[in-house]
């Protein structure tokens, strides 16, 4: 009846010696339960923590593979670049980046040699508007061993027109000497 109510072990008159090793193996069984639950809030929370940074980024932020596969992509990439993520998945490194910017595959190169890039690139968006983006990669194992990359980009074009406007105010203050 006991056990059917729930409990897990028992001791009879008969074998009362057995009671020192009937209580270690119940105190070693709710240990290991009360770890396993920390273990899943643990993973739980850093879970959270992730998921938070990735949807709240103000940057672009990509999952993808060393072979130009996008995985997922955060609200801001979706902006960025004019696409559902369903559509980045689809068209992949080749559908955002501008393949005739010889950045690109110096990039690329560098981050297969060493494992991360950052630099500028050029970007197109969905209406085939390029872009320069500041990019920051680095390739990593997932949790089965698989290479991945995390890609976080940052639309610079605002600041390289303000900085060429800066650069042409001071030419003409120059002259104007």
């Amino acid at each position: 009846d006991c056990m059917k109510a729930g409990a897990v072990d028992y001791v009879l008159k008969e074998q009362l010696g057995r009671i020192g090793t009937a209580v270690r193996s119940a105190l070693e069984r709710q240990r290991l339960v009360v770890e396993r639950r920390r273990a899943g809030e643990a993973l739980r929370e850093s879970e959270d923590r992730y998921r938070s940074l990735f949807a709240t980024s103000l940057d672009a932020v990509l999952l993808t593979t060393p072979g130009g596969e996008i995985l997922a992509a955060n609200a801001a990439a979706c902006r960025m670049f004019g696409r559902s993520e369903e559509e980045l998945i689809q068209v992949g490194r080749a559908g955002v980046v501008d393949r005739s910017d010889p950045d690109v595959a110096a990039g690329l190169d560098e981050r297969a040699r060493t494992g991360t890039f950052h630099g500028e690139i050029a970007f197109r968006r969905r209406d085939q508007t390029k872009f320069t983006g500041e990019i920051s990669s680095v390739v990593f194992a997932d949790k089965h061993g698989q290479a991945r990359t995390s890609m976080v980009i940052r639309d610079v074009t605002d600041r390289r027109q303000l900085e060429a406007q800066l650069v042409q105010a001071q030419k003409m203050e120059a002259v104007g000497r």
